[in-house]
């Protein structure tokens, strides 16, 4: 943060930004530290003088994240057609993809593709400059997550690709997330049926113990929740409810109260609300509990098995 400052002090000399420094570190976050969104921000600082900096900051974030600005996809449309057919389909398809850090198997299950394809496609967007690499995995910033999303809309006008991925994605998470539950709380009643074998072959997350299984949960658990939210608004209302059995169990360990209430909520909610509630951010369920059922309640056509 503080190199994007002084970046952005060498491209553009104003004293608003020694009067506003607040102002100035929401414009560099606003930026993602990206130096062609920063040289925008330069020029508007030096465009509109006569203006507070909260207002540049709140007009510039508006047009970067919401329609783009021309220099600036110029500079990632120039990085975006230097891909390979793989990578490229893989940078569209991110746009959709629901948590902040992308895990190599989750790209290879958005591709359809064997894990080790995934990894150089990855690879081959962290060297254009469109992927940050980091320890926990791989993170789009949200200004290129726009972009993509961009990129994705004129190739794909109706959505069938993001569509389709989006299925096996969460499908995938329902199953990985099954198979912790299981190694962390051990066998017990469960309503969702076993999940079935991951697709892409070699997918799986392996976890060595209980405690690595809980670690996994909490640590893809803006996807977890994400994913429940989406299979409703995808009308996979089976895979909504089944996700919700896991996420009690990590709910256990890691109380994050809203994130339950809204999954549970929108697991819970009959398939016709949806209709009278569509908006991403979902809807009603059953309410945890300790009546043996952990939370999740029995609807008709559920099974009962045993794990």
């Amino acid at each position: 943060m503080e190199d994007a400052v002084r970046l952005l002090g060498h491209i553009v000399d104003d004293p608003r930004l020694s009067a506003e420094p607040d102002a100035v570190t929401e414009l560099v976050r606003g930026c993602g530290g990206l130096p062609a969104a920063l040289q925008v921000a330069g020029q508007w600082v030096r465009k509109y003088r006569r203006r507070s900096l909260s207002r540049l900051v709140s007009e510039l974030t508006g047009q970067l994240y919401e329609r783009g600005i021309p220099m600036v996809e110029a500079v990632w449309d120039a990085a975006y057609e230097s891909l390979g057919p793989e990578a490229a389909r893989l940078y569209r398809l991110l746009s959709c993809y629901p948590g902040p850090v992308v895990p190599a198997s989750a790209a290879a299950v958005l591709l359809g593709c064997e894990p080790l394809l995934a990894d150089d496609a990855l690879e081959e967007l962290e060297t254009a400059g469109l992927l940050e690499d980091r320890p926990e995995g791989h993170r789009m910033h949200d200004l290129l997550r726009g972009h993509a999303d961009r990129r994705a809309r004129e190739a794909d006008p109706e959505g069938a690709d993001r569509a389709g991925a989006l299925r096996a994605l969460i499908r995938w998470y329902r199953r990985q997330a099954a198979r912790a539950d299981l190694l962390a709380a051990g066998p017990r009643m469960t309503f969702a049926a076993p999940p079935e074998p991951a697709v892409p072959a070699g997918t799986d997350v392996e976890f060595t113990d209980g405690a690595a299984a809980l670690r996994w949960l909490e640590s893809q658990r803006h996807a977890l929740y994400a994913c429940v939210r989406l299979a409703f608004e995808a009308e996979l209302y089976e895979d909504a409810w089944a996700l919700c059995e896991p996420l009690w169990t990590h709910f256990l360990d890691h109380p994050h109260h809203a994130d339950v209430t809204d999954a549970f909520r929108t697991g819970g909610r009959p398939p016709t609300a949806r209709r009278t509630r569509r908006r991403w951010s979902g809807c009603g369920a059953s309410s945890p509990g300790p009546s043996g059922s952990r939370g999740v309640t029995r609807r008709p056509g559920c099974t009962w098995s045993r794990r």
